[in-house]
């Protein structure tokens, strides 16, 4: 049986650049995924300036091909708080306003944080694998670890074993891989969320700006607006438990929901999806020859874009070290700085993450509705007790305090005193959120501290 040097299960972001940078130092590798299409529910869009950095050292065709599906920086600078997207905002965030800390921030790298939808992203970077000679790239494909050893399960076949001198885990959050190896995830779960992509081409009258992010607090809904090319959105809310329409009806959930958002213009759901916000990290980056990467080693809060770029991140520093140890006889005990290099970088990127994640409730604590609330019910809305009850009256129960919060913001539509009073309050917060969406000192600031590293003290 030949023996693959690399076999890396996942061809999301994290194990796509993983596979290219390998090949960049002359390393073949086979890559899984047990997909067949790489269009899927975007989930990431924020790539920054050190992702695409790392991808122009992996593949100047994808840099290019990247490029030119980015969009202009002045279509992509708005941030917007409001009761539906064709009221008034309650107020916004310019990430232009600025003129100065854009040049600094355009002096940091011939990049700049760009917005690439994943339902974009990944066809990009799957032809970047088949354009790869020293990529065996297998679409279709289910991977699982029995007693340590790597087996693969090719569509409509016979599972087989594959002899790999390293198995990385790119599978993500949910990584059947790490699972197999016992190594558990250690965090706090903040909330459950449910999440719908759909096309609406005339929901902003031609000439009027178009938000890249929208809060909306609605008497019905409350959640997050994401706006993609090609008039695409994803629109996220939080939900409390399994049983509730938008889980297990999801598309009638949000047939039902949309309206209230973005009035009554045309639309076309493309797909819904759900899940889990949580912090945390594995218990350990390695085990013997499986090394995790990505979601597979840690989670984040959406909150400040960190996940894929974080990612991609952890590829290239495991890339060199794997070529070193595979070509150049380097000792295996090299790939351990891998951990020990990583997991200070992405502790800080959950740190900041689920810092931005609670401070929004700055925004939205005069309502009385915050992200600390949203924590707390959805850790009791998970106690094991409360599982021996029918789904019908946990459904009804989540549903309830989910209209209990909302109905909140009925006071924000008021046209008196209090209602001014109480949209200038949070209107006064609202700059205060900046630093949620510029953090190039965390894309670029960080170095890494290890015993591979002589710092000359």
């Amino acid at each position: 049986m030949t023996t693959e040097p690399v076999v890396i299960v996942g061809a999301g972001a994290a194990g796509c650049t993983l596979a290219l940078l390998l090949a960049r130092y002359g390393i073949p590798s086979t890559i899984v995924d047990h997909r067949t299409e790489a269009r899927l529910h975007p989930a990431a869009h924020v790539v920054n300036a050190r992702t695409l950095e790392i991808w122009n050292q992996a593949s100047p065709n994808l840099i290019r091909a990247l490029v030119a599906m980015t969009p202009a920086i002045d279509t992509v600078n708005l941030i917007r708080w409001c009761t539906d997207v064709r009221a008034t905002p309650l107020g916004e965030i310019d990430l232009l306003s600025e003129p100065d800390r854009l040049a600094e921030v355009q002096g940091h790298s011939p990049f700049l944080i760009s917005h690439i939808g994943q339902h974009l992203l990944m066809p990009a970077l799957w032809e970047a694998l088949d354009d790869e000679g020293l990529i065996d790239f297998r679409r279709g494909w289910r991977a699982d670890l029995d007693a340590g050893t790597l087996v693969l399960k090719p569509p409509g076949a016979a599972p087989t074993t594959e002899a790999a001198q390293y198995v990385v885990a790119a599978d993500g959050a949910n990584s059947s891989l790490r699972d197999a190896a016992r190594i558990a995830m250690e965090g706090p779960v903040l909330a459950n969320m449910g999440s719908v992509f759909f096309h609406a081409p005339n929901l902003y009258p031609e000439g009027d700006a178009r938000p890249l992010l929208s809060w909306i607090y609605h008497p019905r809904f409350s959640g997050v607006m994401i706006a993609h090319a090609d008039d695409d959105y994803v629109l996220m809310t939080p939900y409390l438990h399994p049983a509730q329409s938008i889980a297990r009806d999801s598309e009638n959930y949000w047939n039902r929901q949309l309206p209230n958002v973005i009035g009554a213009t045309d639309y076309q759901i493309r797909s819904t999806g759900t899940w889990t916000m949580t912090s945390q990290m594995a218990t350990t980056f390695r085990r013997g020859p499986l090394l995790l990467i990505g979601d597979a080693a840690h989670r984040f809060p959406h909150t400040g874009g960190f996940g894929l770029n974080s990612g991609v991140q952890d590829a290239h520093n495991l890339a060199w070290k794997l070529a070193a140890v595979l070509d150049s006889g380097a000792p295996d005990s090299l790939l351990d700085t891998y951990e020990i290099e990583r997991r200070a970088v992405v502790t800080r990127f959950a740190e900041q993450s689920t810092t931005n994640h609670f401070k929004l409730d700055e925004v939205t604590a005069p309502l009385g509705i915050t992200n600390r609330s949203l924590h707390q019910a959805t850790e009791f809305m998970a106690k094991p007790w409360l599982s021996r009850l029918p789904d019908r009256v946990m459904a009804t129960a989540a549903d309830g305090l989910t209209r209990a919060q909302t109905s909140r913001t009925k006071r924000l539509l008021r046209d008196d005193a209090r209602g001014r009073r109480l949209r200038r309050r949070m209107a006064e917060t609202i700059p205060g959120q900046l630093e949620h969406f510029v953090a190039s000192g965390l894309e670029f600031g960080y170095a890494y501290v290890s015993p591979l590293i002589d710092t000359g003290v």
